[in-house]
């Protein structure tokens, strides 16, 4: 007996399917809010910013939302800076007139 005899008679064991019909991008548990925010972003004049209550995004951290919204955001060419304060979270785009609201980094000085 042929080894290849036993191959031939296998069928496919999963679907195939073409590559035009794959949604491709990430789809994430906060997809629906970060969605929302960009497309609210987008609409906003320039030097505005849009104001997210901590309270109101069911338990997602501070760091998440805003990982969450510069991942979106810069998948999407989409500048953008980000705020918190007071219970607030703040996120704008990030253009030429806006720079000097932005947080200004500290120079790191040398060690000695």
């Amino acid at each position: 007996m042929s080894s290849q005899k036993g191959k031939s008679d296998k069928q496919p064991k999963y679907e195939s399917i073409s590559l035009s019909e794959l949604r491709q991008g990430r789809s994430g548990k906060h997809h629906e809010l970060v969605e929302n925010i960009l497309r609210q972003l987008q609409a906003l004049p320039e030097g505005q910013a849009i104001k997210i209550p901590l309270n109101s995004v069911n338990g997602l951290s501070k760091a998440n939302l805003r990982s969450a919204i510069v991942r979106a955001a810069s998948s999407r060419a989409i500048r953008v800076s980000t705020y918190s304060g007071s219970g607030d979270f703040y996120v704008w785009s990030r253009t030429r007139n806006t720079a000097r609201y932005e947080r200004k980094k500290k120079a790191l000085s040398p060690r000695r």
